[in-house]
């Protein structure tokens, strides 16, 4: 029963800890709760949030992918995943997973609008036009006719 307990409080201690910023203790409660449950992917993208603030996008990126495949209907996650690739210079990543993300319905011309934005802020100008291009197209199907 303590097993369970521990299992069930370690996530929500490290975000608790997280949320006040006290990352040195949010990051022990995390990685403890990701050893213990490694079936919560609520434990990975907090995991996952946390090292991105500390600038260490490749194990963030590697917390994000694990709660993605646990919980691969979370859109949240798979945005924030593919701005952790964008920053990390992994575009041809980033694209593959933005294209998954917007297969899955949702606010498309919004997202593809935040993508064009990540893009550019990292002088991925082509990569950013095309993102837009393919709003303008979207809108151009979805105005009625003049």
């Amino acid at each position: 029963q303590g097993a369970v307990r521990d299992r069930q409080a370690r996530p929500e201690l490290g975000r608790q800890l997280l949320e006040r910023q006290q990352l040195a203790e949010a990051q022990q409660a995390l990685e403890q709760a990701v050893a213990l449950s490694p079936q919560l992917p609520a434990a990975w993208e907090q995991l996952g949030a946390l090292l991105c603030q500390k600038n260490d996008l490749p194990r963030a990126i590697h917390c994000l992918r694990k709660a993605r495949q646990l919980e691969p209907e979370n859109r949240a996650t798979r945005r924030e995943l593919v701005r952790l690739l964008i920053l990390e210079g992994q575009y041809t990543a980033a694209d593959e997973e933005f294209r998954e993300l917007i297969s899955r319905g949702g606010e498309v011309i919004r997202l593809l609008l935040e993508y064009a934005g990540w893009l550019e802020d990292a002088s991925q100008y082509e990569r950013a036009e095309h993102a837009c291009r393919q709003v303008l197209a979207l809108d151009d199907r979805c105005s009625p006719a003049r």
